[in-house]
């Protein structure tokens, strides 16, 4: 019964993947698939069952393949090592996971037998490295100099120079995603992208009317009557003309461009405003992480001002430059400083900020209980800010930091290279002066769940080209 109905989910969830996935070159104008993905949202244990089977699978044909690259044949990792460890606990059928032990240790025994997957004691693993034999022991900087100098002693010669830390190999193991994976991002980015769209229209909005905190409580009790966690509050921010600000009489502070979306400022939405919206949402164990614009329509139009469109036209080249200098093995900040460099001589103004999707899961224990961490981010960040700013706890760092806050994980660097199969919030914005309102400069905000695979870069439910417009 339990693989019936999984099979039935995953049938379903492949079905609407394939029924109105664009492929790179096709674009929606807002992102949004002629498929209603908020019909079709799993329950529960459906979701668990299918969470539990993508893990499966990666740890089938991704771990195998990372473990290679970095030439090692055997990888261990602590309990206290968050994502890495949950990531690699053993499950049944079920999906629960029936063995907790402080170390896990993964012995790749080549390509016919594949890796093999060990719970250990820290006083087994002096006898499980001997037997085995392995010619590159990894740990992770999270092991611990204690941990790392005993092991050391215990396993003696020559085992104990072959003992060696390699963080690139747990930031491979994170960031890769299976092919199955990104073909349900679809499904699961158009749930997000089927509610930004419902309100983002007059079935939510009545100009002058409706507040942004009406806005942004609105998509937050959507998500869960749709039984859909996120990640943090939504956010709708603004942006006004001078004339419209004049009518009003609204604080400029209410519309700054030179700080990022935020809540706290609750406005009347009028005729004429820009709304923006940042929101995500955590769902067969895939987040999202998605930011678009939308435009009130004053009395007597019937679409955005040309300035507005315009500026959605560079948004779009910003996007598609980006694309272009995405290439396998560069770093995230080669990738900024060249795509920044073309857009800036192509009259665009730029900010980019982009970073790995954070991923979710939610493993279940065998006696009921949970074990289970918020979100990590691992991989590169597309960003040309400096690698130590102790200031900024932004996808950069500490870099590769296993050990820190519990339920929020960071590990991408700017400097860290592009890799296959991988995914990232393409968080970027640029500045705009508007004719229609007497030149005032506008910053266009987007943030679109990009793939970055052997075609290139890839929006699995498409990406924002047009302006919603609210009556």
């Amino acid at each position: 019964m339990r693989k019936s109905l999984l099979l039935a989910t995953l049938l379903l969830v492949m079905a609407a993947a394939a029924g109105g996935s664009p492929g790179a070159g096709q674009e929606r104008a807002h992102g949004i698939s002629s498929v209603r993905d908020v019909e079709a949202v799993y329950g529960t244990r459906a979701q668990a069952e299918l969470m539990d089977r993508l893990l499966k699978g990666k740890v089938a044909t991704v771990l195998p393949t990372v473990m290679r690259r970095a030439g090692a044949d055997m990888w261990i990792v602590r309990n206290d090592e968050g994502p890495i460890y949950l990531s690699l606990l053993p499950s049944d059928d079920d999906g629960h996971v029936a063995e907790w032990t402080p170390f896990i240790v993964l012995h790749d025994r080549g390509a016919e037998a594949g890796v093999e997957r060990t719970g250990a004691r820290f006083d087994d693993l002096a006898g499980i490295v001997q037997a085995r034999n392995p010619h590159r022991i990894v740990i992770n900087d999270g092991f611990g100099a204690d941990h790392r100098a005993e092991l050391a002693r215990r396993i003696g010669a020559p085992y104990a120079d072959r003992l060696t830390s390699d963080s690139d190999l747990a930031i491979w193991w994170l960031e890769a995603r299976t092919p199955e994976e990104i073909s349900i991002f679809r499904h699961v980015i158009g749930v997000a992208h089927d509610v930004i769209g419902e309100g983002y229209s007059n079935r939510v909005i009545v100009p002058d009317v409706t507040t942004t905190n009406d806005l942004n409580w609105w998509i937050r009790q959507r998500y869960i009557d749709l039984g859909i966690d996120t990640d943090d509050h939504p956010t709708v921010t603004v942006q006004r003309s001078r004339a419209e600000r004049a009518r009003y009489g609204d604080p400029d502070e209410y519309f700054r461009i030179d700080t990022s979306p935020r809540n706290g400022m609750d406005i009347v939405i009028r005729r004429g405003d820009l709304l923006f919206n940042d929101t995500g949402i955590r769902y067969l164990g895939i987040n999202t992480d998605t930011q678009q614009a939308a435009y009130v329509l004053l009395p007597g139009e019937t679409d955005a001002p040309a300035g507005l469109k315009e500026a959605m036209r560079h948004l779009n080249r910003l996007q598609d430059i980006i694309g272009e200098e995405m290439q396998h093995r560069r770093t995230g900040r080669d990738i900024d400083t060249a795509a920044s460099a073309r857009a800036r001589q192509e009259g665009i103004r730029p900010r980019i900020y982009a970073h790995p999707i954070s991923y979710w899961f939610m493993r279940y224990q065998l006696n009921g209980g949970f074990f289970t961490r918020d979100h990590y981010f691992a991989g590169t960040a597309i960003t040309d800010e400096p690698p130590d700013d102790p200031g900024d706890d932004r996808d950069r760092g500490p870099r590769y930091d296993l050990r820190g806050p519990p339920f929020h994980y960071r590990l991408t660097s700017a400097d860290h290279p592009l890799e296959y199969d991988t995914v990232y919030a393409l968080e970027i914005d640029i500045e705009y002066p508007v004719p229609e309102w007497e030149g005032l400069v506008v910053r266009l905000h987007s943030e679109t769940v990009t793939a970055f695979t052997r075609d290139g870069l890839v929006y699995p439910a498409g990406r924002q080209t047009e302006w919603y417009l609210i009556r």
